[in-house]
């Protein structure tokens, strides 16, 4: 049962370090292509419209990983629980696990 708790644990904790790197991949690219389609002129007028349907795409990802790590976030807390209650608390799945609720509560208040 331990063992189980604790796989769990740390295979969470890496869903949720995987989906929060994917949030932010997709922040940082629709920054860089809308400086990029700001940049561009007139005359890129067809990659223009190929650009601006990548930025749209790339937008339309940051609500389903938002809700993704919501969803990630809730299950690992749910995990962490379990983990306390079979008296793993102290253990190193635990500890990294609240370590990345933690970063990632900080960086989303960085925001």
């Amino acid at each position: 049962m331990e063992q189980s708790v604790e796989k769990e644990l740390k295979i969470k904790t890496s869903v949720v370090l995987r989906t929060a790197k994917d949030l932010e991949y997709y922040f940082r690219e629709s920054e860089l292509l809308k400086a990029k389609y700001r940049e561009s002129n007139e005359e890129q007028r067809g990659s223009l419209r190929q650009l601006q349907d990548v930025i749209a795409e790339t937008e339309l990802m940051i609500p389903d990983a938002q809700l993704r790590l919501q969803r990630a976030v809730n299950e690992l807390e749910e995990s962490l629980e379990k983990a306390n209650d079979a008296g793993l608390s102290g253990t190193d799945s635990a500890e990294r696990a609240r370590s990345c609720l933690q970063d990632l509560r900080d960086r989303l208040t960085e925001v």
